[in-house]
């Protein structure tokens, strides 16, 4: 299990490291997949995109 969650807006995501394989390649890097499944859904906003974002915390 991948477990990431944000350290702005406390929103955790999971997913099953099988099925992020199986979504992002077998070489994928957990890293970046969790940086992926986080993108754009930060509930923090400031309005300044380069605030903006979820900020990743692994778990």
């Amino acid at each position: 299990m991948l477990r990431v969650g944000c350290r702005r807006c406390s929103r955790a995501v999971e997913i099953q490291k099988v099925d992020a394989a199986r979504l992002y390649g077998p070489n994928a890097v957990w890293k970046d997949v969790g940086q992926r499944l986080l993108v754009g859904t930060c509930q923090a906003r400031t309005g300044r995109y380069e605030e903006d974002g979820c900020w990743p915390q692994f778990e």
